[in-house]
């Protein structure tokens, strides 16, 4: 084993490494395994430009997969009591350069507000679980956050970008793209006739995409549930709308996989409507496809905050 792994570090270019991080964005757990499968054992780094960079860091012999790593030596995070990641340092940046409503609501009684939910283990771990202006807040009162589960969603094969959508209604749904080149492969394999349209439309697809998201749910509390999904019929080129995050009139999922939550359910409102009546009337009808160290410098206003 160990001379296969050796020849497969070399093929990826990992051979002369000899510590792997990830950082900037979340990584799945799958991805984490599938590589310390092949004898390469990767640590996450979370942090952020307010603190100069990280706040914790996985190093060998203190990584724990999907965990973002130990706080660093000289600061400090809690948990507040809503789920924020709380964070304190000598490396804390001072504020906004020109925005002080800004930096008094970055900056509370010593402690950056990070905007990002979470949690810490017994063994002083720091999990990332999401974003706090993406939290969906259910009918019942049930506070969600949706950026795990559209992260499981996209590993899902036939599935490029998801949104999670629920706020203030009884229960979770999910609006989905398809991989277009996947989505073909499938539609031949099984021999599905007509085109994407109708590939996607199909029983065979909706049952794939049925069976992902069953096992995507089986990782959640049962409030988490997606209960019903769509999949949104869009050109190859244009994704989900996203294309100049400057027009608000194109504002959607980008292509980095970070979704601007609003504009989606508002866009499609129609469908989420529809998705959530089948439901309630338990109709097997299937969804309609549409046509998815010292103190850091003031930030300048065009650096802040960009979540």
């Amino acid at each position: 084993h160990q001379l296969v792994h050796r020849k497969v570090q070399a093929a990826l270019g990992f051979d002369q490494a000899r510590i792997l991080l990830s950082g900037a964005a979340p990584i799945a757990v799958e991805n984490l395994e599938f590589f310390t499968g092949l004898g390469l054992l990767i640590g996450e780094v979370y942090g952020q430009s307010e603190d100069c960079g990280p706040t914790a860091i996985s190093l060998p012999g203190f990584i724990r997969l999907g965990a973002a790593g130990k706080t660093l030596p000289g600061m400090q995070v809690r948990i507040a009591e809503d789920g924020e990641i709380l964070v304190q340092g000598p490396n804390v940046f001072l504020g906004y350069r020109g925005r002080p409503e800004a930096t008094a609501e970055a900056l509370q009684d010593g402690w950056l507000h990070s905007g990002d939910l979470g949690r810490i283990d017994e063994d002083g771990f720091i999990y990332v679980t999401g974003r706090k202006k993406d939290l969906l807040i259910t009918s019942g009162g049930k506070n969600i956050s949706p950026g795990n589960i559209e992260a499981d969603l996209m590993n899902l094969p036939l599935v490029e970008h998801a949104v999670v959508i629920g706020d203030s209604r009884h229960f979770l749904s999910a609006l989905l793209t398809l991989k277009p080149d996947v989505l073909q492969a499938f539609a031949q394999q099984h021999q599905i006739p007509g085109g994407p349209a109708e590939w996607a439309r199909s029983s065979l697809v909706q049952g794939e995409l049925q069976r992902g998201i069953d096992a995507v749910n089986a990782k959640q509390a049962r409030v988490a549930h997606v209960r019903k999904f769509s999949v949104l019929q869009i050109h190859h080129r244009q994704r989900l709308p996203h294309a100049h995050p400057e027009d608000p009139a194109q504002r959607g999922a980008a292509p980095v996989r970070r979704r601007n939550r609003g504009p989606v359910p508002r866009r499609h409102q129609g469908l989420v409507n529809q998705a959530r009546r089948a439901l309630q009337s338990q109709s097997p009808t299937p969804p309609t496809i549409m046509g998815r160290h010292s103190h850091c410098p003031m930030l300048m206003p065009s650096d802040s905050r960009p979540r």
